[in-house]
């Protein structure tokens, strides 16, 4: 992407680059696209714009596109080149420095079910809450907002039957997921959990969805992909009681 830079130094690159450099940056004819001095006479008045790639999507086919020589840019203008900076890419790159937590569960009983008995599955409170990010540029500011809006879980069984029946547990007001099973609830349905309907060994996988927009000091707005995260896969072994009658 193409953003502001302020000055050139060179650090063991050699004179021939620095030869280059000044003379398009300090002897340049303006007449032909070069400068006089760095444009020293406008400080304050604009400021050289380069290529930089941004460093968590520099394997991206069209990161090898931020080619360009840096160039100058008055105040207040956005320049009409591929790539530059605009409120839109500064909200995707609000949204790639938002840390979002890991999708980690607990399962009760954990390991070891029991056929037709409810297994309670729950995340602990303020992991799942609204993330925020906020990035500048030229005068312009965007945010980018990470919302969750459901941890889905996959038994790993046709004959297994989960709640809420659509598998997608809702995230409650404090960021929690779920309810912590405790003694005493071994009767109850859970708000978030699976009841296997046949012994076996499963693989249970949870994950969450972020939806992601962002919005500008500009007016401008708009969605980004949604960010999903999926737990390792659990291996969950399901047994029958066994009971003998005389």
């Amino acid at each position: 992407m193409i953003g502001k830079w302020r000055t050139i130094k060179f650090f063991g690159i050699g004179d021939f680059i620095g030869d280059v450099f000044d003379s398009q940056y300090k002897t340049g004819d303006p007449a032909k696209g070069g400068y006089k001095d760095y444009n020293l006479d406008q400080e304050g008045k604009g400021m050289f714009w380069a290529a930089v790639v941004n460093p968590n999507r520099k394997d991206d086919p069209e990161a090898s596109k931020c080619d360009k020589f840096p160039f100058w840019v008055e105040n207040g203008k956005t320049p009409d080149v591929p790539m530059a900076v605009n409120a839109r890419i500064l909200g995707e790159y609000a949204s790639d420095s938002i840390a979002l937590p890991s999708t980690q569960v607990s399962m009760a009983p954990s390991g070891t079910s029991t056929v037709n008995l409810p297994t309670w599955i729950w995340a602990p409170g303020k992991q799942f809450t609204e993330k925020k990010v906020s990035a500048s540029l030229a005068g312009i500011t965007s945010t980018a907002v990470a919302t969750p809006v459901a941890l889905h879980i996959e038994s790993g069984s046709p004959d297994a039957t989960v709640f809420p029946a659509s598998g997608n547990c809702p995230i409650n007001a404090d960021g929690s997921i779920g309810e912590p099973y405790a003694a005493g609830k071994a009767g109850q349905t859970p708000p978030c959990g699976v009841t296997y309907g046949r012994a076996g060994s499963y693989s249970f996988k949870a994950s969450i969805t972020w939806h992601v927009s962002w919005s500008a000091t500009n007016g401008e707005r708009g969605p980004l992909p949604d960010s999903i995260f999926t737990t390792p896969p659990q291996n969950v072994t399901v047994q029958e009681i066994q009971s003998i009658n005389r």
